[in-house]
């Protein structure tokens, strides 16, 4: 079983690619303080983890807060494993949205 990350405030949070288009490798990656962990996911995944945050943050209304400004990828961009599934979601008395993803399993 690999290592397991609990970030309350992270200070970055983004996805991104490596590679060109076609042979692309694409990372999901966070950072507190001076953790920073990166896993390797599918386009697919992030396509759809792209698509939810957003559409969350229409719904809770964040648009009058500034946007966050482009969010590449830390070096360096080693995945510690590959995720398998992601899940999303809104803690509300929290207010924050959590992102949940699981190892690979083989």
């Amino acid at each position: 079983m690999s290592a397991s990350f609990d970030f309350d405030a992270p200070d970055h949070f983004t996805v991104g690619a490596v590679g060109q288009p076609g042979k692309r490798t694409f990372y999901l990656q966070g950072r507190q303080a001076e953790t920073l962990v990166t896993l390797k996911c599918e386009k697919e995944q992030v396509g759809a983890l792209a698509e939810y945050v957003a559409g969350l943050l229409v719904r809770l209304k964040t648009m009058d807060r500034p946007a966050a400004k482009d969010m590449p990828l830390l070096e360096p961009v080693d995945s510690l494993w590959d995720v398998g599934a992601v899940g999303v979601g809104y803690d509300e008395p929290a207010d924050r949205i959590l992102v949940v993803a699981n190892e690979a399993v083989e």
